[in-house]
């Protein structure tokens, strides 16, 4: 295996990914009231399908198999939920169907890319970070507050992503 050699570009992969999934939460969080869960689930999951496949095909091999199918699988799920009161969405509702569903699968993509430009370990940091992008949405888009938990949680987070970030710097050598 090839070592990564552009960790620039991977860590901006692993960024985007994050506001991608935020993109995606976003979408959800506001359908979550208006439509019920196992539709969510079969159409995010049916229009991630498209980048991830179209990506996949452009590159003449599957290393993604287990997204794909993670994908299906969970469109099967959410597709056998019908019986329990699908509606036809209305254009606005389908167009959050969409973006969540391409979002998504986009997030995906980018999160699967940023590991063949930098290693894991200097990805990790982002990692914990990413957790931050849904409340940030939370607090600037739905007016939500923040709650205790995250509070408690928030040091926590941050700590795990310095520890992650410079381990391996000045001489810090975790067990």
């Amino acid at each position: 295996m090839t070592q990564p050699d552009n960790p620039s570009l991977g860590i901006s992969l692993r960024i985007l990914s994050g506001v991608l999934f935020t993109g995606m939460v976003v979408c959800v969080k506001a359908l979550s009231d208006a439509v019920p869960l196992g539709q969510i689930v079969f159409f995010r999951s049916f229009f991630a399908l498209i980048p991830l496949v179209t990506f996949l095909m452009a590159r003449h091999e599957f290393p993604g198999a287990i997204a794909f199918y993670f994908v299906v699988v969970s469109m099967a799920g959410g597709i056998l939920t019908l019986l329990w009161g699908w509606t036809f969405p209305d254009a606005q509702t389908l167009m959050l169907l969409v973006l969540a569903g391409l979002f998504g699968g986009c997030a995906h993509i980018a999160m699967t890319l940023s590991f063949s430009y930098a290693e894991a370990s200097r990805l990790a940091p982002f990692e914990y970070v990413a957790l931050l992008w849904p409340v940030l949405a939370d607090l600037l888009i739905f007016d939500l507050p923040l709650g205790t938990s995250f509070l408690f949680a928030l040091p926590l987070v941050l700590l795990g992503a310095g520890v992650a970030a410079f381990e391996g710097k000045a001489g810090l050598k975790l067990p």
